[in-house]
């Protein structure tokens, strides 16, 4: 790597371009997106999803210490409970109210996500990609319906991202400059607040420090005067947090699980499943290999505005991962060694790498636009690299889909998501262009080139059938994203509370138990809300005897039971482990509620005989 200059110089010439009428438009859609995402957000004032972080704000303001249904609370950073509690002050306690503040961040979030990507890729790029995104109907599902800290999170690091390239282009400037690194700190310090990941923006720095500190020596010593200490900064915010959270355990159950510190829950097999049992070094190592292709094919549905399930042999998966790599590689290499971008992409996915539960969209979200951009930049590389090779570039292309339709015959027959066949097609289709590219040699690249090359009019307006071609697709995924986003909208505007099992045996508790009798339930924070009844979490155990020795333990006099539509979050689930404990103390659990998708029972006196 000898001789490939530092990218700062680079980035300081995009970072000066003035804003032009692009950004504007770009801005300007941006905001018309996050518009709609407010219009369509539920607009019930009472909790129609997790209250986790409500009752966290709630505590807050009310002094009660930092938790809720009578316990600490040491899994979830304080960032965003505060942040509510902030929002409750101002604007009430309001449901409707609340969760609108989830699309101004996530639109906030695709602002600053537009300017880094602009630094890094240009305006064209940047302003497909963040539309794109704004306009996914998952996006959408998750900005209008979960009071959740992934968008603010989204929208403090990006910002955050944005704010150190400034800063280091402000080194010169010391009346700018000042302003810059208090900002910088602050978003650090409110990112690792509202997110323990936020801890991979701190230590993203450090190796970039390194490397610019190798590439430039002579600006080594201030660049660690003015990165170091915002590092310190990171770090013990941090490190107070789980100190904090030492002091503070909670371990109701003799379960392993998310009661845990995160490191002890690395040692799982699968957190959603603690019957599972302990990982062996075997599931460590695939781990990372299984949490790897649903990062990478994540990014490709938000993108594509249509979810598809991972799997090795679907081209959905291996040919995106195959090119964020590519293009990841390219970057560290094209900066000499990584820029911050880089490094904090590569530790905040190295976190989720080895995190032995099942993958959420959540996980990819902050850091889908960085996803984007390596994805396209491995895409690019190989194109170049194929205009002169393009005999070199078609053997490798039928080599790869022989063997991708080779791994859809023998893993994906018989599994339906996804479908096997589906996957051979497209392995086929690829492998066609493959031998095209194989047959035709030079003469049919430079045909390709030409033809891809030549300019139409279009309005007037001159522009390349490639940008024509571009434009109409991107043009018809904004169509149908916007249009699935409408009917998702229309679905919140119609939720209540009572469609939740959950809240309403919850609400049927309050109204027909004793204040103070315990409940035992799933779904702690909706069904503590709408009770107001102490909860315990019911367990993911099958094990009658533990279910029965913590009944008694916490004189838990009533259990819910809530059947949902989508498959258990917590294997087993709450009605499978019921039945074991149902059978081994028979005649113990009377039946007192029984609704559409929810049941409660209730504890009789073992010293009654019962009927």
């Amino acid at each position: 790597m000898a001789g490939v200059p530092f990218r700062l110089p680079d980035m300081r010439l995009s970072l000066s371009t003035k804003r032009n009428r692009q950004d504007l438009y770009v801005y300007l859609s941006l905001l018309a997106l996050g518009v709609l995402q407010l219009a369509l957000s539920s607009w019930s004032s009472e909790f129609v999803s997790d209250s986790y972080y409500y009752e966290l704000a709630h505590s807050i303001l009310a002094r009660a210490g930092y938790g809720f249904n009578f316990r600490p609370e040491p899994q979830i950073p304080p960032g965003f409970p505060a942040l509510l509690a902030l929002l409750m002050l101002v604007a009430g306690h309001s449901y409707a109210l609340l969760i609108r503040s989830i699309p101004v961040f996530t639109t906030l979030g695709f602002i600053a996500s537009y300017e880094v990507l602009k630094a890094e890729e240009g305006r064209g790029f940047a302003a497909l990609t963040c539309l794109l995104l704004a306009s996914s109907p998952s996006w959408f599902a998750f900005s209008t319906r979960l009071l959740f800290s992934d968008m603010p999170y989204f929208f403090s690091s990006m910002f955050l991202l944005w704010a150190l390239l400034r800063l280091d282009a402000s080194i010169n400037r010391p009346r700018s400059f000042v302003s810059w690194w208090a900002l910088c700190g602050a978003l650090l310090l409110a990112s690792i607040l509202v997110r323990s990941t936020g801890i991979a923006l701190a230590v993203a720095i450090l190796p970039w420090l390194a490397v610019s500190v190798f590439w430039e020596r002579h600006s080594a010593k201030r660049r660690l005067a003015i990165y170091l200490p915002l590092i310190v900064i990171g770090l013990a915010a941090e490190g107070s947090w789980i100190l904090w959270s030492e002091r503070h355990p909670v371990a109701i159950w003799p379960v392993h699980g998310f009661q845990e510190s995160y490191i002890a829950q690395l040692k799982l097999k699968n957190g959603n499943n603690p019957e599972s049992g302990m990982a062996t070094w075997a599931d460590v190592v695939e781990r990372p290999i299984e949490n790897e292709d649903d990062m990478a094919t994540a990014t490709v549905g938000l993108l594509a505005h249509k979810l598809v399930a991972p799997a090795w042999y679907s081209p959905a998966t291996a040919i995106p991962l195959a090119l964020l790599m590519v293009g990841l590689a390219y970057s560290f290499r094209n900066t000499g060694g990584g820029g911050v971008i880089e490094w904090y992409f590569v530790s905040y996915q190295f976190l989720y790498l080895f995190w032995p539960w099942n993958f959420e969209l959540r996980f990819q979200l902050p850091v889908a636009p960085l996803s984007a951009l390596y994805i396209w930049r491995g895409g690019r590389l190989l194109w170049r690299w194929a205009q002169p090779a393009p005999r070199a570039a078609g053997l490798i292309s039928l080599i790869v889909a022989a063997l991708g339709a080779l791994g859809s015959v023998v893993w994906g027959l018989g599994n339906p998501h996804p479908p096997a066949l589906a996957s051979i097609a497209v392995w086929l289709l690829a492998g066609s262009v493959g031998a095209a590219f194989l047959a035709g040699g030079p003469e049919l690249m430079r045909k390709l080139s030409l033809f891809a090359d030549t300019a139409v009019s279009v309005r007037g307006v001159r522009v390349s059938r490639t940008k024509l071609a571009v434009s109409i697709a991107v043009a018809c995924l904004l169509g149908v994203g916007v249009g699935r986003q409408t009917v998702l909208g229309v679905e919140n505007v119609e939720r209540v509370p009572e469609m939740d099992p959950s809240i309403e045996a919850a609400m049927w508790i309050r109204a027909h138990s004793a204040p103070d009798a315990v409940v035992m339930a799933r779904w702690e924070p909706l069904v503590y809300h709408y009770s107001g009844h102490r909860v315990i979490w019911f367990p993911a155990s099958t094990d009658p005897q533990l279910l029965m020795s913590g009944i008694r333990k916490y004189h838990i006099r009533l259990i819910v039971l809530a059947e949902y539509e989508w498959e258990s979050y917590w294997k087993p689930s709450e009605g499978d482990c019921f039945r074991v404990l149902a059978h081994a103390y028979p005649g113990l659990f009377q039946q007192v509620h029984e609704g559409p998708h929810e049941r409660v029972y209730e504890l009789r006196d073992e010293n009654d005989p019962g009927e």
